[in-house]
C-alpha cells in the first residue's frame, strides 16, 4: 500500500493501547463508576468511618466544580480530607498492575514512531491525568509526564468527548494541526473515525486484532496490529 505521509500522530487510549481485564461491577465499582472514584471512594469509607452511599456523594460533590468524573481533581482541591493525590495514584497503580492490560502491539508502536521523529498526541475520553495513569502501566509515562507524547487531550481539557466531531475540530484548532499532515488512531469506527472525519481529520488508522486480513484499505486503514504501524507511515517533510 501507498504510505500515509504525516508528522502529527494522534492516539486512543483504551481499546487501542490498554484494556481492562475485568469488568467494573464485577469488581464492586457501582455502575458508571471509573477506578480512580472506586479507590477514593474505599479510602473515604475507611479514613472517615463512612458508609459507600456517602463516601460517593463527599466524592460526586467534591467533583462538580470540574464538571466531571475526575478523582484526582476531587482530590487536590479537597484539601480537608488530608488525603495527598500520590496516595490515590499509588492505590491506582496497584490496582492497574491486576486489572489493566497493556498491549505488547502498542508499546513497541510509540516507542518506534517516537524514535523515528513523529509527534504523538493522546486523544481519548480519559482525563489528562488519567491518561498519564494508564501509560505509566506500559512504562511509557510517570506522573510529571511522558517524553513520548506532546499533548495529551481529554475530555477535561477539551470539554468534550469523542461521541462529537466538536472533540476533533478543537484538537485541530489547538494544535493548528494540517489535517492532510495528522493521522488518528484509534479502535472505534464510530469515535476514531467517522467523528475524527466529521471534525476535519482525513488520514485514520483503525485496529481490529480479530480481522484476519493485516491490512484492508478503505477511507479508513484498518490493521489487525499496531506492531506494523510504523511501517505503513512515512515522516513528511515538516515533522
Amino acid at each position: 500500500m501507498k504510505k500515509l505521509i504525516v508528522s502529527n500522530i494522534c492516539i486512543d487510549m483504551d481499546q487501542t493501547l490498554t484494556y481492562e481485564r475485568n469488568n467494573y461491577v464485577r469488581q464492586g465499582i457501582c455502575d458508571g463508576c471509573n477506578y480512580p472514584q472506586m479507590i477514593l471512594i474505599d479510602i473515604l469509607m475507611k479514613k472517615f468511618d463512612i458508609s459507600n452511599n456517602e463516601a460517593v456523594r463527599r466524592l460526586v460533590e467534591a467533583e462538580k466544580p470540574c464538571g466531571r468524573a475526575d478523582a484526582f481533581f476531587a482530590c487536590r482541591n479537597t484539601p480537608e480530607w488530608g488525603i495527598k493525590e500520590n496516595i490515590l495514584w499509588n492505590k491506582c497503580k496497584k490496582w492497574q498492575e491486576k486489572h489493566l492490560f497493556f498491549y505488547k502491539d502498542a508499546i513497541y508502536m510509540v516507542k518506534e514512531l517516537y524514535q523515528r521523529g513523529f509527534k504523538l498526541f493522546m486523544a481519548s475520553n480519559n482525563g489528562s491525568e488519567g491518561l498519564l495513569l494508564k501509560l505509566s502501566s506500559g512504562g511509557l509515562a510517570t506522573k510529571r509526564g511522558s517524553k513520548y507524547f506532546k499533548g495529551f487531550y481529554g475530555d477535561d481539557l477539551l470539554g468534550c468527548r469523542k461521541s462529537t466531531p466538536v472533540f476533533f475540530r478543537k484538537l485541530i484548532k489547538i494544535e493548528k494541526f494540517d489535517p492532510s499532515d495528522v493521522v488518528m488512531i484509534g479502535d472505534s469506527l464510530q469515535e476514531d473515525y467517522l467523528n475524527a472525519w466529521r471534525g476535519g481529520f482525513r488520514k485514520v488508522i483503525i485496529v481490529n486484532r480479530r480481522q484476519k486480513e493485516r491490512i484492508i484499505e478503505k477511507k479508513a486503514i484498518l490493521v489487525n496490529t499496531l506492531k506494523i504501524i510504523p511501517d505503513i507511515l512515512e515522516l513528511s517533510c515538516t515533522g
